[in-house]
């Protein structure tokens, strides 16, 4: 003997009855029903037969990723700036240790040149084929083109390095300019249509 329970014309439960086993009820689901909700299958207890739709609910395939919080990009930057300035005054200290001018020339030379090729591997290269640099993925965001939301390659985010020249010019406008912005973009983003988002979503 099983217990199912009974529904009046308005969905709300009435009673419990007994059936016996194998008897099949339309509309009838069982105690448990009360507990799980309307049947997917049956549709919703309304009077008129109509379902209910289902809540919206958040999906990253169709909303996107989130965009990187100010803090993100900044603590980013501050890691790939921080790296060849790291290098760059490591040498400045040491070098005039050595004594003679022409060492002193050529461990800045040699420096600066490494500095260059890094911040090119970094924020070229690495940024470009991947959309992390290191400082972006230490923080967890990524650089994606804001139409595909795929990595733009060497040459755009060279460009974009670029063109933070624009975010300085104002007075460091730019810069600031992801705080109040719909798409948290700096004019440089702006300019080379790019995101800075988040790596999980």
């Amino acid at each position: 003997m099983q217990w199912i329970a009974r529904r009046r014309g308005d969905g709300a439960p009435r009673h419990l009855s007994a059936v016996a086993p194998g008897e099949c009820r339309a509309g009838t689901r069982g105690v448990g029903a009360l507990l799980t909700g309307p049947d997917p299958d049956l549709g919703s207890n309304r009077p008129d037969g109509a379902s209910v739709p289902e809540p919206a609910r958040y999906a990253p395939e169709r909303h996107g990723p989130l965009p990187g919080t100010y803090g993100q990009r900044v603590g980013g930057h501050l890691i790939d700036v921080g790296i060849p300035l790291g290098l760059l005054a490591l040498v400045l200290l040491a070098a005039p240790a050595a004594g003679a001018i022409e060492v002193v020339v050529v461990a800045y030379a040699a420096a600066s040149a490494t500095v260059v090729v890094y911040v090119l591997w970094n924020t070229g290269y690495r940024q470009g084929s991947t959309g992390q640099s290191l400082g972006k993925q230490a923080l967890g965001v990524r650089l994606v083109a804001a139409a595909t939301g795929q990595p733009v390659g060497f040459g755009r985010a060279v460009g974009r390095q670029l063109a933070h020249v624009l975010d300085l010019a104002p007075l460091g406008l730019g810069f600031l300019w992801p705080l109040w912005d719909e798409r948290h973009q700096t004019f440089a983003d702006k300019l080379c249509a790019t995101l800075v988002v988040q790596t999980d979503v």
